[in-house]
């Protein structure tokens, strides 16, 4: 779920309602205010990444199901640092390149 009360009262939004979707969630917005999270789906062992900078929410596989964090750097290009659970590596991804391990 997604919630804001940037119109002065609380909205709450489904993002990801698919099984263990929403954990070690990370958010950003964008020099527009779109809004961008990256997350866990525990139940399909994925982390995935989600925006409405379409007017909808659009969600995207990332990588492993794991601890995440994401920014936006000032050109609003998304980039996620992960830890993979699945291979124990520390990760990188980010809207303008590959998935690729960390150092």
């Amino acid at each position: 779920m997604y919630a804001t009360n940037a119109s002065g009262s609380w909205v709450k939004t489904t993002v990801d309602s698919y099984g263990g979707a929403g954990e070690c969630s990370s958010i950003a917005l964008d020099t527009s205010g779109n809004v961008h999270v990256s997350y866990a789906d525990i139940t399909e062992g994925l982390l995935k990444y989600a925006t409405n900078a379409s007017g909808a929410w659009a969600n995207t596989d990332v990588g492993a199901d794991s601890y995440n964090s994401l920014a936006l750097d000032t050109s609003d290009g998304v980039h996620i640092g992960y830890f993979d659970t699945l291979n124990y590596d520390r990760m990188y991804t980010s809207s303008t390149s590959n998935t690729g391990r960390g150092t």
